[in-house]
């Protein structure tokens, strides 16, 4: 699957989500040399290419045409004229491709391959994939074939459906905290909301390749997707009083993560909310690093160790 930047002006919103918070905790000059200083790029992983297609063909699915184009893996042409390929279709005159490439036979010889039929089909694909991705076959199916099951087995869709709960896809969510001025974004898989507002379920849907519940609790751990349900619970929580001027008791928001195989049969392996005890030591982090955080661009100070906010905060029931 390559990749192709995408221009969402979610992504080139520059508010902090939970996962740069994750990275600054990991690594705060990681942070700085991605984030600050543009030095390096954030590691774009097949899986993390995948995932962003999964989530747009099971939420939002009538963009797929727009967003991707997919390519059998029979029309791709690997090795060295492969490369010739692309780098023509980037607008590199052939001549200079001819080089790049290190090509030992003579232009003449390259240009005559490159005029040939399957050649020329997969330029034009690449030439019709500008600004967009490309997927393969393999991957579309995969996706389809996990819709299926996920349709099939997500309670909390038919429980939506059923009781005409509002469904919000791919919700972008833009909000503050009480406790720093620094601007942070959210993007929601899915949210319900029951007609009296009386419940509120925020899904996260995860492809993985863990093989069972105990594999995908050590990826939660390793991810640090503990971060994540607080973050985004308060920020829905933002959100609804925002849009529809409803204060949603922060325990009526319910996060479920559904972690789900990329392989055959493609079973979801369970609906999991992460408890109370480790929610709140997950919420105590994020929000010392985000304090921490913003210290660090305000002084332009990035050696700092120690938490500018010292002792426990509770979870903060309302903004």
């Amino acid at each position: 699957m390559n990749n192709m930047f995408d221009s969402d002006s979610y992504y080139d919103d520059e508010s902090i989500s939970q996962s740069k918070i994750k990275k600054f905790i990991e690594s705060k000059t990681e942070y700085k040399s991605i984030y600050i200083d543009k030095y390096k790029s954030s590691k774009d992983t097949d899986n993390l290419k995948f995932g962003r297609f999964h989530h747009d063909y099971f939420y939002q699915y009538n963009t797929l045409s727009s967003k991707y184009i997919v390519m059998l893996d029979s029309d791709i042409i690997g090795s060295m004229m492969g490369e010739f390929i692309v780098k023509v279709s980037e607008g590199i005159t052939k001549e200079e491709a001819h080089i790049l490439c290190g090509f030992k036979q003579s232009y003449e010889t390259t240009l005559k391959a490159f005029n040939k039929l399957e050649n020329q089909k997969y330029y034009n694909l690449l030439l019709q994939a500008q600004g967009k991705t490309i997927v393969s076959d393999i991957d579309r199916n995969i996706a389809k074939k996990m819709k299926a099951v996920y349709t099939a087995e997500n309670e909390y869709l038919k429980t939506a459906i059923k009781d005409g709960w509002k469904i919000f896809p791919e919700q972008e969510v833009f909000f503050t905290s009480n406790f720093s001025s620094l601007d942070l974004k959210m993007k929601a898989d899915q949210i319900y909301i029951s007609p009296d507002f009386s419940k509120v379920v925020i899904e996260d849907s995860k492809g993985t390749e863990d093989l069972n519940l105990k594999e995908f609790i050590n990826t939660i751990k390793r991810y640090r997707y503990d971060i994540q349900q607080s973050f985004y619970k308060l920020g829905v929580q933002h959100w609804i009083e925002e849009k529809f001027n409803v204060i949603v008791p922060y325990d009526q928001i319910e996060f479920v993560f559904i972690p789900q195989r990329k392989q055959y049969p493609y079973e979801i392996l369970d609906f999991i909310e992460i408890d109370g005890v480790s929610e709140q030591k997950a919420y105590n982090d994020w929000t010392s690093a985000l304090i921490d955080l913003e210290y660090c661009l305000t002084t332009n100070d990035w050696n700092k160790d120690k938490s500018s906010y010292e002792g426990n905060r509770k979870i903060v029931k309302v903004w």
